[in-house]
């Protein structure tokens, strides 16, 4: 059997102009926890697939300590406005954080290049 040591990987913070359903998520504050950080876009339909199983696991799992955290990263540049964003979140029914990333800056940091990503 092969010996793998134990890596320490610290989650980057999670820095956006538009936050929905909660103040900014600091990740720093959530050292121990489990964050499942979710990135897709409301006109991707692969992203849409996705969201009642990330909407299931943080339901299931929160009161375990899992923290959920959308990371909104548009395709297109009319993907890029707050409230067209802030309309889908509530036409889905997504209830934990979402943070806008209009320049992908934050999923540069995670290495997120697809829709959705986790």
């Amino acid at each position: 059997m092969m010996d793998i040591e134990p890596q320490t990987i610290r989650a980057r913070e999670l820095y956006g102009d538009y936050w929905f359903n909660s103040e900014p998520v600091l990740v720093s504050t959530l050292r121990g926890s489990v964050i499942l950080i979710h990135f897709w876009d409301y006109t991707c339909a692969s992203s849409i697939r996705s969201l009642p199983y990330v909407k299931e696991w943080q339901r299931k799992y929160e009161a375990y300590g899992l923290t959920v955290v959308g990371v909104h990263t548009p395709r297109f540049p009319f993907g890029q406005n707050p409230g067209v964003v802030e309309k889908a979140i509530r036409r889905f029914g997504i209830k934990y954080p979402v943070v806008m990333d209009n320049v992908a800056l934050i999923a540069a940091h995670y290495d997120s290049r697809t829709w959705p990503t986790f």
